[in-house]
């Protein structure tokens, strides 16, 4: 495996469910992840989970006024228009990250063992995590979803904390 990067998504248990079970395919960020379709997704469910539960792989970001987003994907986002509306309020631009192949973890990795064990915090949003900590997260022993380097993008490893209350981060 390459040792670039995968994106650890922080959701809300709620959202966190509804992404395993299917029902939702599409979740919504007010920032940009900068990785190509096919990058690893490792979905952390905040409280009161604190755990990674799954794997998905990115299957597209699509960019879009929150109206556009709507009408797109209200199908598959998990929310309400309200809550969307909420969501993107004092912003023009949103983002839709298209998820494929859901893997719902055996067993899941709890954020005590992820401080301990991988030296992480969860973030508020999402983080971009080496392949060694995608590896630990999932107790994957080198097996991802992706192990084509291609489908990464080495940005360097910033949080980005901007999505405090929204729909689908996590806290």
């Amino acid at each position: 495996m390459c040792d670039r990067h995968a994106v650890l998504l922080s959701v809300r248990p709620r959202f966190a469910a509804a992404i395993m079970d299917g029902t939702k395919t599409v979740e919504l960020r007010r920032t940009r992840m900068h990785v190509r379709e096919g990058t690893t997704v490792l979905l952390y469910s905040s409280s009161p989970t604190r755990s990674v539960l799954a794997t998905a792989v990115l299957d597209g970001i699509e960019e879009g006024a929150p109206r556009s987003l709507w009408s797109r994907f209200k199908k598959v986002v998990g929310v309400t228009r309200d809550e969307l509306d909420d969501y993107f309020y004092g912003t023009s631009q949103g983002y839709a990250l298209k998820l494929r192949d859901v893997v719902v973890l055996e067993d899941p990795f709890p954020l005590e063992e992820m401080r301990r064990q991988v030296g992480l915090e969860p973030p508020q949003s999402f983080r971009y995590v080496s392949a060694r900590q995608a590896e630990l997260l999932t107790r994957a022993d080198g097996e991802m979803h992706s192990a084509d380097c291609s489908s990464y993008v080495d940005i360097g490893s910033a949080d980005h904390a901007r999505d405090l209350s929204g729909v689908g981060a996590g806290g």
